[in-house]
């Protein structure tokens, strides 16, 4: 769920200059004790207040020979939540590969003050970033030797030298490779890889089917296989019963009750290491979501059991998408088969009758981070060769689809989403299955955090979103043989904003962040509001002539991503728009 957010701004004002109108309204201006446009500039704190709900479907159409289609409209697709029909509101198409756009746009040019003398161009940015993401927390030894050889021989046959890679892991406590170009780091980094849990080596799967088992104890509240240390024991009853999903049930309450504080430690224990690697994946999406190009992640995993991580899993997806960066996971168990009868490295341990049920609910959370974010899910086979170049790469196409619910209550249920094409024969849609209501209503304390957050992703993506049409202009002049002062115009079409009337005057109330990034990294920035309280006989000059707004900055020589961010206060919505410049 993403908040689609308003800004209240904290009055940590440093200066404030009136705009002139335009010509012919001067005398109009000048008379009115309030003028029609403020500007202040302000410290980096801000306050939001959550105004709408937001639901972004990345959606990926194939045709009969798994090529992606590219030629759907809007009017093409059916979204459905818990099976009612929704407005469309966002509609997109995004490419893999787009068209690299030149270094320095149209609109970058030295100022008069003082032209800038020709220079070389510097070294185009990376066009992709792929993080290779090991759940070392989880996997077996044997799940890192077939998942690392494979992944090494992705690197010599798939990745171009445009790429950069990375390699982190899930428990942070591995020798890792920051995204670099040199693949050598990377193999080295590959070679170091151990398996890293946080028991012991032979405990894993034990602690994993106990946690299994005590989760649906707890969910129940009826007695089921009880957890253990050493060797696994059947239920108090002393009744051992095959099932093919579920835990074994004993009715007797007060069984229950006598195994809920063993079962309440089982899961906890479990949790606390399914959390860790979340919260790592999400720390990695965030990251990548300051880079440039294009982003994308291979998580490489057995799975684990997630079932209380609604929230979790589904600010992940949200954050994922809003950054437009694809999770692909690989099942590093490869082809597996239920086992059964006595087990690994301790002696006397017998397996319980519902591990295949165990096993299966283990990829579940791999299945559901994959195609929530429009990435694939590889499993089931050994071929990781296959696994990695598939994995690896991103779809040809895909569709970006937004909705706001109607209606929507904060009670953090799951709505079930579908995606369908009114025409689809032929052609198989990957869309995510659903999402997770939020739990907290806008302006609460829980809500407000998460604004900032989905904030914080409009000013780090580089998304360009033209809720409000803007456009953005450069001009700089050198100050030294190192540094530059460089100007940034923002300009509004004041025509769709949304303005109150009030006393024969057009209130709203913006806010301009605009920064600056250099090869995917932030440099500076700064950030405005504006009031504006335009007058009823000068307003449509205003939408004649738009609305632009200034900052300026000393930089030094180099290539840098100017990106905009405006937002309105009463209606939530965002706009925000990139332009390049060169600084020689």
């Amino acid at each position: 769920m993403i908040l689609v957010v308003g800004l209240i701004f904290l009055p940590s004002t440093l200066f404030v200059q009136q705009t002139a109108p335009p010509q012919g309204a001067a005398a109009s201006a000048q008379s009115a004790p309030v003028p029609e446009i403020a500007t202040q500039e302000t410290q980096p704190e801000f306050a939001l207040r959550a105004r709408a709900n937001e639901v972004l479907v990345r959606v990926v159409v194939r045709d009969a020979q798994g090529q992606a289609v590219t030629n759907l409209t809007r009017d093409d697709f059916r979204l459905l939540d818990n099976g009612t029909r929704q407005v469309i509101r966002g509609f997109s198409l995004e490419f893999a590969h787009p068209t690299a756009a030149s270094p320095v746009e149209k609109g970058s040019r030295p100022s008069a003050e003082k032209p800038a003398e020709k220079a070389e161009s510097p070294a185009a940015p990376p066009e992709r970033f792929v993080a290779l993401y090991f759940d070392d927390r989880f996997m077996s030894f044997d799940d890192v030797v077939r998942t690392r050889k494979a992944a090494t021989h992705y690197l010599e046959t798939a990745i171009t030298p445009g790429d950069r890679v990375g390699l982190f892991t899930s428990s942070g406590q591995q020798d890792v490779a920051e995204f670099t170009s040199d693949l050598s780091a990377v193999e080295k980094g590959l070679g170091k890889l151990r398996p890293n849990p946080h028991t012991q080596p032979c405990k894993v799967k034990e602690e994993f089917y106990d946690a299994y088992n005590a989760y649906w104890t707890l969910e129940t509240g009826m007695g089921s296989v009880q957890v253990s240390s050493g060797v696994h024991q059947t239920s108090a009853s002393g009744g051992s019963q095959a099932t093919t999903g579920g835990p074994i049930v004993n009715p007797r309450v007060d069984t229950a009750l006598q195994l809920a504080p063993t079962a309440r430690m089982a899961w906890a224990k479990h949790r606390i290491t399914a959390v860790e690697s979340l919260d790592r994946l999400e720390a990695l999406v965030r990251r990548l979501s300051l880079m440039p190009g294009q982003r994308s992640i291979v998580w490489i995993s057995p799975g684990f059991l997630a079932m209380d991580e609604d929230d979790r899993l589904t600010s992940l997806i949200e954050r994922a998408l809003r950054a437009h960066i694809v999770i692909s996971a690989l099942d590093s168990r490869g082809s597996w088969t239920p086992e059964t009868g006595m087990d690994f490295c301790i002696p006397g341990y017998v397996l319980p009758p519902n591990a295949q049920a165990a096993d299966l609910a283990a990829g579940d959370v791999l299945a559901v981070v994959a195609s929530g974010t429009g990435g694939i899910l590889f499993h089931d086979s050994n071929d990781f060769d296959a696994g990695f170049r598939l994995a690896g790469g991103l779809p040809e196409a895909a569709y970006l689809l937004s909705f706001s619910p109607a209606d929507l209550k904060y009670d953090g249920k799951f709505h079930k989403l579908a995606v369908q094409l009114v025409n689809g024969f032929g052609l198989s849609v990957q869309a995510r299955k659903g999402y997770f209501a939020p739990s907290a209503p806008p302006g609460s304390e829980r809500a407000t955090t998460v604004a900032e957050e989905e904030l914080e992703q409009d000013v780090f993506s580089q998304s360009e979103l033209q809720t409000v049409p803007i456009s953005l202009d450069t001009q700089f002049f050198k100050t030294a043989t190192d540094e530059a002062k460089l100007t940034v115009s923002v300009r509004l079409d004041v025509r769709h904003l949304h303005l109150e009337k009030q006393n024969g005057r057009n209130l709203d109330h913006l806010t301009v962040i605009t920064a600056l990034f250099s090869y995917g990294e932030f440099v500076t920035g700064n950030r405005q509001t504006v009031d504006l309280h335009l007058l009823d006989p000068t307003l449509p000059r205003w939408k004649q002539t738009g609305l632009s707004l200034r900052s300026s900055f000393l930089v030094k020589p180099g290539q840098y991503l100017v990106r905009a961010v405006v937002g309105e206060r009463d209606e939530g919505e965002i706009s925000a728009g990139n332009i390049s410049v060169e600084i020689p």
